[in-house]
């Protein structure tokens, strides 16, 4: 949110303290590459953004990655805009909810 508000250096300050927790997920891709890519928009690096997301799109297929990849390709098709164009972009594309929610509730244990 801090980067749709234009805030980038407090939105990559963000991102960095983030990363210093452990956000990886059984078969789901690290998530700190998609960090690294939000990361990269911000900055306006176009090669570390493209870098990030090849490291998502080698994660193995699954729903949290399938949404993770789109994502990524949202912020490289909208590279250059601001960020809150890319982020009303990413938050456009359609989750498959029912493949999502069984992969990260696995049993309905989350009830």
């Amino acid at each position: 949110m801090l980067g749709c508000a234009g805030k980038t250096s407090e939105a990559l300050q963000a991102i960095t303290e983030a990363k210093s927790h452990d956000l990886t997920g059984g078969s789901q891709a690290d998530y700190t590459a998609y960090m690294d890519a939000t990361a990269a928009f911000l900055r306006g690096d176009k090669s570390a953004l493209v870098a990030a997301r090849d490291a998502i799109n080698a994660a193995p297929s699954t729903g949290a990655n399938g949404i993770l990849r789109t994502k990524s390709q949202v912020l490289l098709n909208n590279f250059g805009s601001s960020y809150r164009k890319a982020w009303q972009a990413a938050a456009n594309v359609a989750i498959p909810m029912n493949e999502l929610v069984d992969e990260l509730v696995p049993n309905g244990q989350g009830e």
